[in-house]
């Protein structure tokens, strides 16, 4: 099965709190999309590049990552394409599954 259909996508996770990254991630896997978690940039990175996700989920406070993560997405040819929505784990806490969802397929519209 393509791994990258309208309604089973790839997203990466690049968050380096343990809780916010598998509550993330559960919601995502049960609206059934395959789930890449990263916990640094260099990780997110080397993640994305074998495995060519849809769209980024990114902590912007994530020690040594956020902004230079997207920096550094954008900067690769075959990964600038990819949709980011920047997440901290403050505003996750307030989100629900279907907030979350809405505003990974806005991105994924935009793109």
């Amino acid at each position: 099965m393509d791994p990258h259909t309208a309604d089973h996508r790839v997203v990466l996770i690049a968050q380096d709190d343990p809780v916010s990254s598998r509550v993330m991630a559960g919601w995502m896997a049960r609206d059934g999309h395959d789930v890449i978690c990263a916990t640094s940039a260099t990780d997110a990175v080397a993640k994305a590049q074998r495995r060519d996700p849809d769209v980024a989920l990114v902590d912007p406070r994530m020690a040594g990552a956020g902004p230079s993560l997207v920096s550094r997405l954008r900067k690769d040819r075959t990964l600038r394409r990819i949709p980011v929505v920047m997440i901290s784990p403050d505003v996750a806490a307030r989100f629900n599954a279907e907030a979350l969802g809405e505003c990974v397929n806005a991105a994924l519209r935009t793109a």
